[in-house]
């Protein structure tokens, strides 16, 4: 997502406040997102294809003492076959 590579239109959100879109949500980019002050919160990256990730990082906005505390991580093909990563060997969703 940092090089761009990632379009605007692939990330999308619970909802935002002021002009703090997904599309802010880049690792050292002009900006951040901010979410919307309703939970449940979540931002998603379509990535169009089937892929293998294999990391994923984080970043606080810098400007201010804003960071993700932790955070969840659904996978799926379709928004509505979406299921979460679970803690190895467990039924129980892995949060980070």
């Amino acid at each position: 997502m940092e090089s761009g590579s990632i379009a605007n239109k692939q990330l999308k959100s619970s909802g935002w406040v002021y002009d703090f879109k997904p599309s802010k949500a880049r690792l050292n980019g002009d900006g951040h997102w901010h979410a919307s002050y309703i939970r449940p919160n979540w931002i998603q990256v379509d990535l169009l294809s089937a892929f293998i990730v294999t990391g994923l990082q984080t970043q606080g906005a810098s400007d201010v003492n804003w960071y993700v505390k932790s955070l969840s991580v659904e996978t799926g093909l379709l928004k509505s076959t979406l299921q979460p990563i679970m803690e190895m060997g467990t039924n129980i969703t892995k949060v980070m």
